[in-house]
């Protein structure tokens, strides 16, 4: 729409999303710009077909419509109209879509600090040429945002730990899924966290609800492990906090021991094999806390929640 020039452009969008518009067609159109020392798309213009026609439309279309609309709206125009945005749902690509929503925040913030004469579909791809040159960018301090395990051999002046409720690290599901073993894979993680700060080091929790355990948040166990003479903190913490931190951490250890229990006593293994009279032979994989009721995936693919009825093949002669 900005430059009918752009043959690069062009053939990039052609035929995305598929417009059944064949090689031999396409071929045509290259002949005619070269012959005619045209653009690719004046080219389409000239000898448009039914399905390229309607290619045309739409760029025309657009162009009119950006005269009067901001380029936001242009944007979203174009994403259903052209059927791109259908494409990519079609396709259920998660971050494609995402990258979709982006670009539409981003054009969105553009358009609110500059008057709507300064943003143009024109002035918006000229910033942003700009903007995306690596001539144009300068070394300045950053923060690097990552996961601990990507954090591992490296080093760092400052680092912040942030996310330090009990819950969220140690992660719950870890502890209860790893018992004793995946806590201390949580500390192995708390370890490299901490040591990979070199002048200061930053823990941080926050107040509010935890979804994982459904209560309100309280500070990480590894929080209340380190004495207090060693760090300076920011503010005051209730020792309440303290208190119901050590009483979290005892009641999810209660429920590791007696699920450890529940395990041990079960007569049915995760992973066993089992068989039952309609459903036929199968494998169990996974159960709830108690034991008492087990998920067991058949022969057929199906998975099926069952309490009883079943006996382990082990147990057959």
């Amino acid at each position: 729409m900005n430059n009918q020039d752009d043959d690069i452009s062009f053939e990039r969008i052609i035929n995305v999303p598929s417009r059944g518009l064949g090689r031999k067609f396409l071929d045509g159109i290259r002949t005619l710009s070269s012959e005619r020392g045209i653009s690719l798309y004046s080219a389409l213009q000239i000898t448009a077909s039914p399905k390229s026609q309607a290619f045309v439309d739409l760029i025309e279309d657009a162009k009119q419509y950006a005269l009067e609309n901001r380029v936001s709206d242009l944007l979203n125009r174009l994403l259903e109209g052209s059927g791109y945005k259908k494409m990519v749902r079609e396709d259920q690509d998660e971050d494609r879509l995402e990258n979709l929503d982006e670009l539409l925040n981003s054009i969105r913030f553009y358009e609110s600090v500059r008057t709507p004469e300064e943003s143009t579909l024109a002035d918006y791809l000229q910033d942003i040429a700009l903007y995306t040159n690596e001539d144009h960018r300068k070394e300045t301090p950053t923060i690097k945002l990552m996961t601990i395990h990507q954090a591992k051999g490296l080093e760092f002046p400052y680092v912040f730990v942030t996310g330090l409720s009990e819950g969220i690290f140690p992660n719950m599901r870890s502890i209860r899924e790893g018992k004793k073993n995946g806590e201390e894979e949580e500390r192995r993680l708390m370890y490299v966290a901490i040591t990979r700060a070199e002048k200061a080091l930053f823990l941080t929790e926050s107040e509010g609800f935890n979804v994982s355990t459904k209560m309100s948040k309280y500070p990480s166990r590894f929080l209340a492990e380190i004495k207090r003479e060693l760090v300076v903190t920011e503010g005051v913490v209730p020792e309440e906090l303290w208190k119901s931190t050590r009483n979290l951490t005892h009641v999810l250890d209660q429920e590791n021991f007696d699920q450890d229990r529940a395990e041990y006593n079960s007569p049915f293994k995760v992973g066993e094999l089992v068989k039952h009279p309609v459903f036929g032979e199968g494998v169990i994989v996974s159960a709830n806390k108690d034991y008492t009721s087990f998920d067991v995936q058949f022969d057929s693919g199906a998975i099926r929640t069952l309490r009883a009825g079943f006996i382990s093949l082990s147990d057959l002669p």
